[in-house]
């Protein structure tokens, strides 16, 4: 009896504390209830160019039924200078922009639909519709030297960069170099080889096309010439060239500033004669005929560096009275 009587009087105490407390309660189940209905912009909101269209995409929102998504050219905060371009929501995740103008810079905006509303945008993602690249045009070959080829090609509008590729047979392709402007070097080459070359441009919507191949085909090698001095002559060899049918010899003399051809012939030796004595003679050999398969090329590679050979047994008489009278 006690006890219960202890009990009732515990619960009248309690009632004045509840009546007090249930309202707090319901008033923070409430707060907490419109705190999380409040509607956010999606995150993570993606832009990325394509050729005259953009792709957008984003995470979903929880409860959401739809986005609006706004689009601009100008990079603004206010919603004032943006245009929604969807008719009905969107209700995926992604959205793909077209008919847009290659190279132009499109701001974009989303927001978030439920049956409550609609939220506010986020922050503006920004992306440029590109062109693929076109197939580069123009390309050319020239050979410099027995191992290099200069290449070079019109620019293409829009391209970062270029691949460009060799082949000795035209069906093996090898990397030369991936250049931003419109020439290459092929380097490491084998004299007298033919080679073929290509080029395709790149972009940021991947690579174009190969061009149309060109080929060209690497010199000769220069003959390394060494010279004897003789008596009112020098006495020239020079190493066989591979494929060499004929060498030119070429000679330089004081106050000239033109190496002019004195002779050639099918041989490695040659011999200078008619020379004045003690006066430098500056003589080098050149390759400028091919024979190939019967046909007769003319061909002009790079010459050697030149040698000094000296018939060098006393300078001329009318050289030494001018250095007497110096005197």
């Amino acid at each position: 009896m006690h006890s219960t009587s202890k009990t009732r009087s515990g619960l009248r105490a309690l009632i004045p504390l509840l009546a007090l407390r249930i309202p707090l309660f319901a008033f923070l189940f409430l707060f907490g209830t419109l705190a999380w209905a409040v509607l956010s912009p999606p995150a993570n909101l993606a832009a990325t160019g394509g050729n005259g269209q953009v792709t957008l995409s984003w995470s979903a929102v929880g409860g959401a039924t739809g986005y609006n998504v706004y689009r601009s050219t100008f990079n603004a905060s206010d919603l004032a200078y943006f245009s929604k371009i969807t008719a009905t929501p969107v209700t995926t995740s992604s959205y793909l922009d077209t008919g847009l103008t290659n190279g132009t810079t499109y701001y974009y905006k989303l927001s978030t639909l439920d049956s409550s509303g609609e939220s506010g945008v986020g922050n503006s993602v920004v992306a440029v519709p590109v062109a693929p690249a076109a197939v580069p045009t123009g390309l050319s070959a020239s050979a410099s030297s027995d191992t290099q080829i200069n290449l070079s090609w019109t620019a293409v509008s829009g391209a970062t960069s270029y691949r460009v590729e060799q082949s000795p047979d035209g069906t093996t392709w090898t990397l030369v170099s991936t250049p931003s402007d419109t020439s290459a070097s092929a380097l490491g080459l084998i004299p007298f080889t033919s080679y073929s070359f290509r080029v395709r441009a790149s972009n940021a919507q991947g690579d174009s096309a190969w061009s149309s191949s060109v080929s060209a085909t690497t010199r000769l090698q220069s003959p390394t010439l060494s010279g004897t001095s003789g008596d009112g002559q020098v006495v020239l060899s020079w190493k066989a060239i591979a494929n060499a049918t004929n060498y030119s010899v070429l000679r330089l003399v004081p106050g000239d500033t033109v190496y002019r051809t004195i002779g050639g012939n099918s041989s490695t030796t040659y011999t200078d004669t008619g020379l004045t004595n003690g006066w430098p003679t500056v003589i080098k050999s050149q390759l400028p005929v091919l024979r190939l398969t019967a046909k007769v090329l003319p061909l002009t590679p790079s010459p050697s560096l030149p040698s000094r050979a000296h018939p060098c047994l006393r300078p001329p008489r009318a050289f030494q009275r001018r250095r007497a009278t110096r005197r």
